[in-house]
């Protein structure tokens, strides 16, 4: 079932308001595009860019106004998904960052950040950072001299250590001592 939109001349002839620095026009009741419980008043930049784009615009979409509120000309407008149109609004909810293994861009989340999380791009890249490699190698050579971490794992994983007090222990994720612990004995298996 296609809804009837509103062309840009329709818009321009309904009544006018504003509301929180924005422009909102009053659709009548029945309208198939009056929505929210709004008692019929929509904001006129989502009426324009749906009368742009020929349908109505999904939850997961919000438009940016490029520069002045007032300003609903189509090249004032800038439709966005929401969480990128929230990051914009509010850099303090994260970063882009590049990842210390690979190299590539990536978004991370503040507080993540501010645990030290945000370093890597994914799980697989924390697990291969030689960086992370050499930190635990480090921090291991006051208990096991001249053992390799890939060598202490694997001792330690085969007298029964648990995943978690190997992670404390170590100071890595269990995700990233797990897949080293398999690749190493899928390794040590065709050796």
């Amino acid at each position: 079932m296609a809804v009837e939109l509103l062309t840009l001349e329709e818009i321009g002839k309904l009544p006018k308001g504003v509301n929180g620095g924005y422009i909102i026009r009053y659709l009548p009741k029945g309208h198939p595009q009056r929505r929210y419980k709004s008692a019929g008043w929509q904001f006129e930049h989502r009426l324009v860019v749906e009368a742009i784009l020929g349908r109505c615009l999904r939850k997961t979409e919000e438009i940016h106004h490029r520069t002045d509120r007032l300003d609903n000309g189509p090249f004032n407008l800038k439709l966005m998904k929401n969480a990128p149109h929230a990051r914009l609004h509010n850099p303090l909810l994260g970063e882009f960052r590049l990842c210390l293994n690979c190299g590539k861009p990536f978004y991370r989340r503040l507080n993540r950040i501010k645990k030290g999380i945000g370093l890597y791009c994914s799980p697989k890249c924390a697990a291969q950072s030689p960086a992370r490699i050499a930190s635990a190698e480090k921090h291991l050579t006051g208990r096991t001299p001249n053992m390799s971490l890939n060598r202490y794992i694997v001792e330690q994983k085969d007298v029964g250590r648990t995943w978690p007090s190997l992670a404390r222990e170590l100071e890595m994720g269990i995700w990233a001592i797990r897949s080293r612990y398999r690749w190493l004995k899928e390794r040590m298996e065709v050796a």
